[in-house]
């Protein structure tokens, strides 16, 4: 029954948000973002922002991941940007394609 709530409510968000992922915990999960100029929060929503243990931004430069300078929640994110993230509990994430 969790998963049929899980996959409605993916489908429901997931048409208003573009893409949906079920982000496990402890797990990096490698994205891009598809929506439009936000604040970190806001792009992952409540529920996800609530949970997450950490967020890295690629530099396509340098080559190397590195940590969303601080404050985390000031932190505006593009469309196209490439990012990673670990949650502490699973939760649906939209709004991202994963790589």
């Amino acid at each position: 029954m969790a998963i049929v709530g899980i996959v409605a409510l993916t489908r429901k968000v997931g048409a208003e948000k573009g893409e949906c992922l079920l982000a496990t915990a402890q797990t990096y999960h490698y994205v891009t973002w598809l929506g439009s100029t936000k604040k970190l929060p806001d792009a992952f929503g409540d529920e996800a922002w609530s949970v997450i243990y950490t967020v890295d931004q690629y530099d396509p430069e340098m080559q190397e991941w590195w940590p969303v300078p601080p404050p985390s929640w000031e932190y505006i994110i593009h469309h196209g940007d490439y990012v990673r993230f670990i949650v502490q509990q699973d939760v649906v994430v939209c709004g991202f394609r994963q790589q």
